[in-house]
């Protein structure tokens, strides 16, 4: 490696740092963000990535047909882990979205209902807040979410997961977990992952997570203690 490409490398980590420790990746992601949705409403959006939302689509309609399964259905938190490896168990499939907000897993109701769980664990809320929705309104869009999920999978237990906490948006984070706590329903069931991947200031523990927002491999681990009852 030459000296001018070393340089290159720590300037570039030396900016990673910075921007993450400032919360300036925050400011620059909502900056583009807000160029993505200028002529869209908040509340339509359906991912803040809108070609991994196809691609991934299109991917799980060429799968072969699966039914009775466990689905772990949401956003880059669901699709980041290999859940299926994390419990040893086959039955399970990831059909999480990176990008995807509450309206986008919304639109792909009849897709999870085509699979007939007995069981879904539900992760979304986190890139709603981060364009721009109120917690309230996220709140009431997940609250239509669940009941779509009701109806359409009449045979399947629904596992809220509480929003992961995250080192910006605290206050809506706990927020719209308040609200999720709400929602009652036999075949609902709330579970609180958010304590235990929190820190003294009420921000997601460093050693669990390596971007402010994403569990490594720790914090994956930490959760799927948290989980494995409920399988």
């Amino acid at each position: 490696m030459t000296i001018r490409l070393r340089i290159s490398v720590a300037l570039n980590l030396m900016l990673v740092f910075m921007l993450i420790r400032s919360d300036g990746i925050l400011h620059l992601i909502r900056e583009k963000l807000n160029i993505s949705f200028t002529k869209q409403s908040l509340l339509t959006i359906k991912s803040i990535e809108p070609s991994r939302h196809i691609i991934r689509r299109d991917a799980f309609d060429a799968l072969p047909a699966r039914t009775g399964q466990t689905v772990f259905l949401g956003d880059s938190l669901i699709e980041n882990e290999e859940w299926n490896e994390l419990f040893n168990q086959s039955d399970i499939l990831n059909r999480g979205i990176s990008g995807d907000t509450i309206v986008g897993v919304q639109d792909r109701v009849p897709e999870i209902a085509a699979l007939k769980p007995r069981k879904i664990f539900l992760m979304c809320g986190i890139n709603s807040l981060l364009a721009g929705l109120p917690p309230a309104t996220a709140a009431g869009q997940y609250r239509d979410l669940v009941q779509s999920l009701l109806k359409a999978c009449p045979d399947s237990t629904i596992y809220i997961q509480s929003v992961l906490p995250t080192s910006f948006d605290k206050d809506k984070v706990a927020a719209l977990n308040h609200s999720l706590q709400d929602i009652k329903n036999p075949r609902v069931v709330y579970i609180d992952i958010y304590s235990h991947l929190l820190d003294k200031n009420h921000s997601i523990n460093s050693e669990l997570c390596s971007d402010g927002i994403h569990p490594n491999g720790a914090g994956y681990g930490v959760w799927g203690s948290v989980l494995r009852p409920y399988l």
